[in-house]
């Protein structure tokens, strides 16, 4: 949910320091600010909806992949490769002290049982 605030407000930046400026009426927040926004709004919201059924790990996969894969403004080979180690790595980085450490069940998923 942070995140889709911070995206949120993140995306009107533009358009309030247009404003600041003095544009007024003619500052705008670029379409594809828009659309990357509203994209990444519904994937969080997907996100969330399919945490139960796919698991923290899996989830957390998909839409650390989807969502770089969004935002990110090289997409050669080499960079995608990357974003996809990350994607695996962060979730797995982060279940591990959650559920042993701080014994905190995540959702494993009810695809898997």
């Amino acid at each position: 949910m942070f995140a889709a605030l911070y995206l949120f407000l993140k995306s009107l930046l533009p358009y309030l320091e247009q404003k600041r400026r003095g544009a007024g009426a003619t500052a705008s927040v670029p379409r594809r600010r828009w659309l990357l926004m509203a994209a990444s709004l519904l994937l969080l919201a997907g996100y969330v909806a399919l945490m139960e059924t796919l698991g923290f790990i899996l989830t957390s996969i998909l839409y650390l992949l989807v969502q770089m894969g969004i935002i990110a403004e090289k997409k050669t080979w080499k960079h995608l490769l990357l974003l996809a180690v990350i994607a695996v790595c962060v979730p797995l980085v982060l279940y591990v002290p959650f559920r042993y450490g701080f014994k905190l069940l995540l959702p494993t998923g009810t695809i898997f049982q």
